[in-house]
């Protein structure tokens, strides 16, 4: 749901917890993420939660450089706008603030779940989308990425909604590398050290 205030199908959120865990990206039409391989997104909730901005995430982006097995890492606190905005309903579900934190100051902007599902194989997989500009990023449970027919359904239906930004952000859409290196390996645990990571920050430009 690109713009949760416009008529169209209902939201249906995805169930609580669905996004929790291990994700690798696999397609972007961000030009940022094509040198790295094997970009994997980890989300947890946050401990203890807030009370004043409740539903917060942890956000960890690792992620190799070249040849190299060395994992780095960006990381932030996503925070749910409706947290934020308190008047926003459950349209806006899965719409997040992130700011980065540790070395990844700059990592600061405004995201949300546009699509989500199983695909045709039955990988669960979800569509980001980030605003200005719009940039459009692929997530599945396998990082081989969605089936050829789910990649063909979500590509049809951006472009089904008539934006011609969109339709160019989604038409940019290319896949990311990923060569199988980090299959089996159990979570990235970030330390200090995986905070104020700034290889990894200077990698993505957000130090």
């Amino acid at each position: 749901m690109i713009d949760p205030t416009a008529e169209g199908p209902s939201w249906m959120s995805p169930p609580p917890g669905w996004l929790y865990g291990t994700w690798s990206l696999t397609h972007t039409s961000q030009r940022a993420y094509l040198p790295l391989r094997n970009i994997q997104f980890d989300a947890s909730p946050v401990f203890p939660q807030s009370t004043n901005t409740p539903g917060r995430l942890n956000d960890l982006l690792t992620f190799q450089i070249g040849d190299s097995l060395a994992l780095h890492a960006v990381y932030g606190i996503d925070t749910p706008l409706r947290s934020i905005h308190r008047s926003f309903d459950s349209k806006w579900d899965y719409s997040f603030h992130l700011v980065g934190v540790g070395g990844s100051t700059g990592f600061n902007l405004t995201w949300a779940i546009t699509a989500w599902g199983y695909d045709s194989s039955g990988i669960g997989y979800f569509l980001l989308y980030e605003h200005n500009p719009p940039n459009f990023d692929i997530f599945s449970k396998s990082d081989s990425g969605p089936s050829h027919e789910t990649l063909e359904s979500i590509h049809k239906a951006v472009r089904e909604l008539g934006n011609e930004k969109l339709s160019q952000a989604v038409g940019h859409i290319v896949p990311t590398m990923q060569d199988g290196a980090r299959r089996g390996e159990p979570p990235f645990q970030c330390d200090m050290a995986c905070i104020d990571d700034k290889e990894g920050c200077r990698a993505l430009g957000v130090c």
